[in-house]
């Protein structure tokens, strides 16, 4: 009786859920390692780490889901030297923004500037910003098994991630979802690597694909993203204009996002009461099936690693 209860909790449509007046906070990790196209063009390992907090807004009338994000923290580093870059620099470029997105994870409206940002790496938009932190997917609007596939398209800049997601294992609230994606785009360089839309004032046509996998672990019951790590690798095709001349450039990039679990507030009674009973065992059964879920995440993401590292190794 259990299996089909838990197998019926399975085909529920996943949905996202920011209640007005509910806070999230998560700690966001990008690195980029290999082709940096800054300060003219460098090999090597760029990692930004921010704090990006989450506020539930109240729905429009016709019961569209609003949400807000906003960067706390912020620290950039190239190879292992700290930038001159801080939170308020940074939110120049994303600042604090609200959305509304259909329940099922498709972002319908955005506030974000219209900006471009003063160098081009593949998955960053800045009108995308919450496709890379919390609303990583889009749900479809049924039921879904184990095994389940459905398919999906986001616009990042001025071409489309194709996106293939999996249900993967589920483990009471939480569900693994395996995601792979491509993009496929070309661009124009001048000298000093800046994107320019004209050809005269260009040095190099770059196309670039890139293709990625990842696993995002998802709260049905809260509605929202608990942890996610995607991993892409672009590859460039470089054609010098003056004299046709090519050459080719490999960026790794990584996306890591966790969800801040809430300490328990402490209650205020009398010692010895039941209230303090009750709440003592509120406490421990939430540590223990926090301590449960997330301890699965790391023999998940653990797993995924080993297939991405099989994957390196076979070229496949």
């Amino acid at each position: 009786m259990m299996t089909l209860v838990a197998a019926a909790l399975l085909l529920a449509p996943m949905q996202y859920s920011f209640d007005a007046g509910s806070k999230l906070s998560y700690d966001s990790k990008i690195e980029f390692e290999g082709f940096i196209p800054i300060l003219g063009g460098n090999e090597g390992t760029v990692v930004v780490e921010m704090g990006v907090a989450v506020d539930g807004l109240k729905p429009t009338k016709d019961g569209t889901v609003r949400a807000a994000n906003e960067i706390t923290q912020f620290k950039v580093t190239f190879n292992e030297a700290v930038l001159p870059l801080d939170v308020t620099s940074v939110q120049t470029y994303f600042p604090r923004t609200t959305i509304s997105l259909e329940r099922n994870g498709k972002i319908v409206e955005s506030d974000a500037p219209n900006i471009k940002l003063p160098v081009r790496l593949p998955g960053l938009d800045v009108k995308r910003f919450p496709d890379i932190t919390y609303v990583p997917i889009q749900f479809p609007d049924r039921e879904m098994k184990t095994g389940d596939t459905w398919m999906f398209k986001k616009k990042f800049g001025e071409s489309d991630i194709d996106y293939t997601c999996t249900v993967g294992e589920k483990k009471e609230d939480a569900v693994i979802i395996n995601v792979s994606i491509k993009q496929e785009y070309e661009l124009l360089e001048d000298a000093a690597l800046e994107v320019v839309t004209e050809e005269k004032n260009a040095e190099h046509r770059v196309k670039t694909v890139m293709s990625g996998s990842g696993i995002v672990l998802f709260d049905t019951k809260r509605g929202s993203v608990v942890k996610a790590e995607m991993v892409n690798d672009a590859v460039s095709d470089v054609t010098k204009l003056v004299d046709g001349s090519k050459s080719k450039r490999s960026l790794r990039t990584t996306f890591s996002l966790s969800l801040h679990v809430p300490k328990p507030r402490p209650v205020a009674v009398q010692s010895g009461s039941w209230l303090v009973n009750a709440w003592a065992t509120v406490q421990d059964v939430s540590r223990s099936a926090l301590q449960a879920t997330l301890g699965w995440w790391t023999m998940a993401k653990l797993a995924f690693h080993a297939r991405l590292a099989k994957k390196s190794l076979t070229g496949g």
